[in-house]
């Protein structure tokens, strides 16, 4: 599988691993530091890697990026109907226990993904663990 890929990609690849998430294989790719967890949500047709250069400029906080079902380094089975709401889903499971402040950076089709997920980190979060979004829907 290597020859398919870049350097780059095998970098950013190797930076990340493969984490079980509702039966499937999801690529997350987490930074450790402090603040809130910074939450980034790719675009359409995407992944995770176009925040690499973001990440790097933020080698200090606590940062998580991870491929959609279906796109990047994810697995992506042909059984499934993909869906926003399936994908937000996802998005809750992977940062459901986390017990600090999140921040959601979305982009393009993340955008349609974060609302859902506010919501629903919102519901279950006390006040010091409020959620704030951040969408960008152009480049």
């Amino acid at each position: 599988m290597s020859g398919e890929f870049s350097q780059r990609v095998m970098d950013w690849r190797s930076s990340g691993q493969m984490t079980p998430l509702a039966g499937r294989r999801i690529f997350v790719r987490r930074q450790d530091g402090t603040g809130p967890l910074l939450l980034f949500l790719h675009g359409f047709p995407s992944s995770s890697y176009d925040w690499k250069r973001v990440l790097q400029l933020l080698p200090g906080s606590a940062a998580v990026a991870f491929d959609f079902l279906g796109f990047g380094m994810s697995e992506k089975p042909h059984d499934v109907v993909y869906s926003l709401f399936d994908q937000a889903d996802l998005t809750e499971q992977l940062v459901g226990s986390e017990a600090r402040r999140v921040v959601i950076v979305a982009h393009d089709m993340g955008t349609s993904v974060a609302p859902s997920c506010w919501h629903a980190i919102w519901n279950v979060a006390s006040v010091s663990r409020s959620t704030v979004c951040c969408f960008s829907t152009a480049g």
